[in-house]
Formats: structure tokens, sequence, C-alpha cells
């Protein structure tokens, strides 16, 4: 028997309906096709419920998942309730999953009609709809935004996060914010700090940590980065800010990169109303507060000086090393230390010892591979897995064609009623036994690594790392292609652990 699979992601306009009446779209979509494939007889052995409500493909999970089978002919077709489901991003993407199902003859399935990628009508059917769906998604964003933005200018809180002091409340349309009369006493020191004692946000970081206020999040350290945040908030001062951190979209080296830099490149991009909510001090309080800070430096181009920025981590409570140069300090070396932490404490390291040792344990992890991708035995393992999902597909189909012929043979009164029934129930339960064993035979298959890939991406980060005429940034994007982070620990002054976890 062909197997299904069935895909389930929600729309925006499935969201806007939850938010009314509560429905779960996912659970009633599910009904829906397996109702369809109860009535037209198809095995659906696995389901794809996309949690997430990405545009692109990128940043949906199970439909990345969900195409990876489609590639390697795990099933016959997909059950979705609209071709739309599948693909709404860009055009890129929509050509992404129609050659996905085009290319391994899998057929879509929805409650109104069966599409066949192969079949010329059927193809331009189903571009046409997803086409269209990407013309209404962009219909729909241009409306969503140009309402979005009149509400920020009517002073409504539309950021998805409370900021810290105070609660969001909905009346109506109105999204706005209360005073959280708790977090609104410490707000309010925070800023007396800063105005009257010219304290800087690294010892308000340390005077609340050491007072056992909770952040935000309920971390019992507070850090520099979100005092700054708050004090540099003109939402204290009963303003909203929008488009401070503009969303920007680049190319570099073949790969769309988006990031949101601190400060907007253009100063007319930044919205600044009066919000409807209450201030917790005047506007002048919140600019005397934010008088010293510095200027912003986005307008500078920032260069990276360490290699492994974002990757090293403390193995204990996960903070980061930061990079410090001594150039003050004569005959001193570059040194990644602990972030700076109350509870924590990990002596630093110096630079080119963790490049070293780093080095070393890629090169360990790249002879692994090479001795994992010369292993015939594990290669002759998989090769015995696909040769007997082989051998039990091709009895499935023996079988089905015995069934065929016995029926055929029944038609024809060569067989009485009483054998046809015997033979019948025998063939049937063969064919029972042997779809249980293709089911197990294809849920404890092997994936397959391709550790070529995997050692030319090491071999390219070990011999950045070695060379001292790349920068750190180039340093850095080679090493993310391979590594997902390196964990950083010492018992003693002498030595230190790394753990590399590869991605």
């Amino acid at each position: 028997m062909d197997n299904y699979a069935i895909y389930l992601r929600k729309s925006r306009a499935d969201l806007e309906l939850e938010a009314l009446d509560k429905m779960d779209t996912l659970k009633r979509h599910r009904n829906i096709l397996n109702e369809l494939a109860k009535r037209q007889g198809l095995n659906v052995v696995e389901v794809y419920e996309e949690i997430v409500s990405g545009e692109s493909i990128a940043a949906r999970p199970e439909m990345k998942r969900l195409l990876s089978d489609v590639h390697q002919n795990k099933y016959k077709g997909v059950l979705v309730v609209e071709v739309e489901r599948l693909a709404r991003g860009d055009t890129k993407d929509q050509g992404v999953v129609a050659e996905a199902f085009k290319y391994t003859n899998t057929l879509i399935v929805t409650p109104s009609k069966t599409y066949d990628p192969n079949n010329q009508f059927d193809e331009e059917y189903f571009e046409f709809g997803l086409f269209m769906s990407r013309r209404e998604y962009k219909t729909i964003q241009r409306r969503l935004n140009q309402g979005k933005l009149q509400a920020i200018k009517e002073g409504n809180w539309l950021a998805c996060n409370r900021p810290y002091g105070y609660d969001i409340v909905r009346k109506g349309k109105t999204r706005t914010l209360v005073v959280n009369e708790e977090e609104t006493k410490i707000v309010k020191m925070m800023f007396d700090w800063r105005i009257n004692e010219k304290a800087t946000p690294g010892v308000i970081a340390r005077r609340l940590t050491d007072m056992g206020i909770t952040t935000y999040t309920g971390k019992k350290e507070w850090n520099r980065a979100t005092v700054v945040n708050i004090l540099q908030n003109p939402v204290y001062a009963g303003k909203i800010r929008w488009n401070d951190r503009k969303l920007v979209k680049k190319f570099e080296d073949g790969k769309l990169i988006k990031s949101r830099p601190r400060r907007s490149q253009n100063p007319n991009d930044i919205i600044l109303v009066e919000g409807k909510h209450p201030a917790i001090m005047t506007f002048e309080e919140w600019q005397e507060a934010n008088k010293n800070f510095k200027a912003d430096n986005t307008k500078h181009k920032a260069y990276l000086i360490n290699a492994f920025a974002s990757l090293l981590v403390c193995s204990k409570c996960g903070k980061a090393f930061v990079y410090h140069s001594h150039a003050h300090i004569k005959n001193t070396q570059p040194r990644l230390a602990h972030a700076e932490s109350k509870f924590c404490k990990v002596k630093s390291v110096i630079y080119s010892e963790l490049q070293e040792a780093v080095i070393q344990a890629l090169q360990m992890h790249k002879h692994e591979f090479e001795v994992k991708l010369n292993n015939t035995d594990e290669r002759a393992h998989l090769q015995r897995h696909e040769e007997m999902i082989e051998a039990v597909t091709n009895e499935i189909e023996n079988l089905k064609k015995k069934r065929v012929k016995l029926f055929d043979l029944f038609e024809r009164n060569i067989y009485e009623e009483e054998d046809f029934i015997e033979r019948k129930a025998l063939l049937d339960e063969r064919k029972k036994a042997a779809e249980k064993q293709l089911l197990e035979l294809q849920s404890t298959k092997p994936e397959p690594i391709d550790y070529e890939e995997k050692i030319i991406k090491l071999s390219d980060a070990i011999a950045a790392l070695k060379d001292e005429n790349v920068t750190a940034t180039v340093k850095n994007r080679y090493m993310k292609e391979i590594i997902e982070r390196i964990e950083f620990s010492r018992d003693d002054n002498d030595s230190f652990n790394l753990d590399v976890f590869l991605c």
C-alpha cells in the first residue's frame, strides 16, 4: 500500500479566527484530512504539523522536513486542506516546492482536487494557485502594515512583549499599557540613580543584582545591556517609538542575511509619537538620563575581532566569553573572559591557546569523519537496510498482484467461494505482516550522513583558523558553517576543557 503524509499549517486568517472564538484550526484541518484519507483509502503514515507561522521555507522546520522526505520518495502523495498551505513565500520558495513534487511524482491531495505535478494542466493549475496565494499574501501584508502603522501613530502599543514596568491591556481596538506598581518602583529607582548620582548602567545592574531583584524574565542577575535598554526607552516618558531597529536584508556570499541594527541608518524611519499609556517620568527627565550616553556608533563600520563571537559559552551558565585585547598592558596577550556575573566565575583563557585547542578538536572530528567515510561496515549496513526495504516493498507489490489474480480467478469460477475466502484471508494476513515489517524498517532506517561535506567544512574552518591573514569575521563565518557552539570550563589555572558541538 502506498504511503501518504499530511501537512498542516495555520494561515494568518486562521490566527485571527482563533483569537475570536478560541477554535483549534490545526485540529479541525487534521480531522478534515483524516476523513479525506479514510474516504479515499489512503494510508497516512506521517503528519507534519507546523507550529510556527513563517513566511519562508527557512522559517518553517516542518516544511523543510517534509521536503527532505519528499525528495527521498517516501510518499505517493501529501494531503493539505489547500495548495496554498504548501508555499506562500517568495517565487524562489514556490519554485522549490513545485520542483520537489514534480520530480518525485508526488501527488498533492486536497478535499476539492488531487494534483498530479506531472500532468500539464494540473501543474499549471498548481503553479497558478501558488502565484495567486503569493499575491494575496502581499496584499494582506500591505494592508496589515498600513493598519499597524496607523495604530502606532494613534499611540497604541503593538510590540509583542511588554516593557519592564508596564502590563499590556486591551480595550476594544485599543492595545495600550498600564503601570505595573511593583516594577515601576524599580524603574523610578534606576532613573533616579542615573540622573542624581550619574550611576553607569554597569553600576545600576550590580545594585539591582545585589538587592535580589529579578529581571523581566526572572533572572537573578542584571546586565548592563538590559539597563541601557530600559533607560533609553522613551516609553517611560509616555512615548511610543517604532522602527528604531528596522529589519535590514542584504546578500553576503550568496546568502540572504537579516539583521536589526541598534539605530536606524535613516532617522526619518523612526516614529516617535505620544502614547495612550501613562508616563512614569517627564520627557525632560528621560532626556537628562540619556544625556551622557555615547552617540550612536552604528554609522561607523564595525568589524569583528573575536573569531569565537556567539560561539564560545560557559558550560555552567551559558554566558558568552568576551574578547579583551589588553593593548594598554605591555607584553600581555589578548584573552577571552567570562562575561560579568555575580554567580558564575571562570578564569579567562589566552586567545591563542583557545584557538589552538579548537583547531585540535576540529582535527579530531575531521579524523573521525574520515574513518567513518571509509567504514565499509557502516555503508554495508545502510545498504543492507535499503535492500531489505526494497525486498519487503517488492513482496507487498507481489501480494497485491496475487490478490488481483485471486479475484479474477474467483470471477471466472475457477475457485469455489470457500477456497477464495481462505486464500484471500491468507494473502491479507501476509500483506498486513509485510506492511508492518516495512513500517518498522522505515522507522529504524539510519539517516545517511554526508561525511564528505562535513570533512570539507571542517577543513575550511581549520585552514581559516590557522591563516593569520584571514579576518576574524571570515573565521567566524567558516566555524558557524560546522559548529553550533563551544562550551568552555576549567577546574584549575593550568588547564581548561572544551566541548565542541557540531551542527
